[in-house]
């Protein structure tokens, strides 16, 4: 056998190993997919999950906006971070109208594709935001009261949503007041 044969011989073997240890090096991971339903003070979470070695994974905004927290994300560090939006009402200046947020009118129960609305009353020339526990939903403008202090959003509702409870949490930007309701779909 010439050294040449040989060299040739031991480089195509060696990348052989290569290769065949390259295929077999990626990882499979079996889950289930949206197979355990998952409620959050009694309000059914409408979000995908996923079981893996016997721990179920969820959506971290979903569960964290259903308990009445703010999540934030820090690019410089890869970094999400949840508030207690309680504690930021403890620290934000007090509303000097001593007005709470009520809720007027809200399209509920309603079906997928419907025209949904939320009227709220509170402070006059106040401003509002609006979130609605559901990712398929678009997020709503942030509103300004009138001089009545009344605020109305209107929204379609997308066809592919999933019949449930959905949480509407609505925001007092100045004062940090919250209102928290319920928007059924059937």
């Amino acid at each position: 056998m010439s050294k040449q044969y040989l060299k040739g011989l031991v480089s195509g073997f060696i990348i052989s190993i290569l290769l065949v240890t390259g295929v077999f090096a990626s990882t499979t991971i079996d889950v289930l997919f949206n197979s355990v339903n998952i409620e959050v003070n009694g309000n059914k979470v409408i979000a995908d999950n996923i079981v893996f070695n016997g721990t179920t994974y969820v959506p971290l905004r979903t569960i964290a906006e259903m308990l009445g927290m703010e999540v934030g994300w820090i690019q410089d560090t890869n970094t999400a971070t949840l508030k207690d939006k309680t504690k930021q009402q403890e620290e934000a200046p007090k509303n000097t109208d001593a007005r709470t947020i009520k809720l007027i009118s809200i399209t509920s129960p309603i079906s997928a594709g419907s025209e949904a609305s939320v009227t709220i009353a509170g402070a006059p020339k106040a401003r509002y935001s609006i979130f609605i526990a559901d990712p398929s939903m678009e997020k709503l403008e942030d509103k300004e009261a009138g001089e009545n202090g009344e605020v109305t959003w209107t929204w379609e509702l997308n066809e592919n949503v999933k019949p449930g409870n959905y949480v509407i949490t609505i925001f007092d930007i100045d004062s940090g007041q919250v209102l928290t309701s319920i928007l059924l779909v059937k």
